[in-house]
């Protein structure tokens, strides 16, 4: 993991703490790729840095904790 890009999706993440939101959408804010970010939420949950909602196959969704 790159501290950099782990920093810029938890500053995104902390800054929209309510909201839950897919790595779609956090990918088009911070300007990374979906697989890029999915990754690195991925990280974050299995650390318990991020609670993690699945609405779908298709769509899952994040918040921080």
């Amino acid at each position: 993991m790159q501290e950099q890009t782990l920093e810029l999706i938890r500053s995104y993440l902390e800054e929209n703490k309510w909201i839950f939101l897919s790595s779609n959408e956090i990918a088009s804010k911070v300007n990374l790729s979906r697989i890029t970010v999915r990754r690195y939420m991925n990280y974050l949950v299995e650390n318990r840095r991020l609670l993690f909602c699945k609405i779908s196959e298709e769509l899952k969704k994040y918040e921080a904790l």
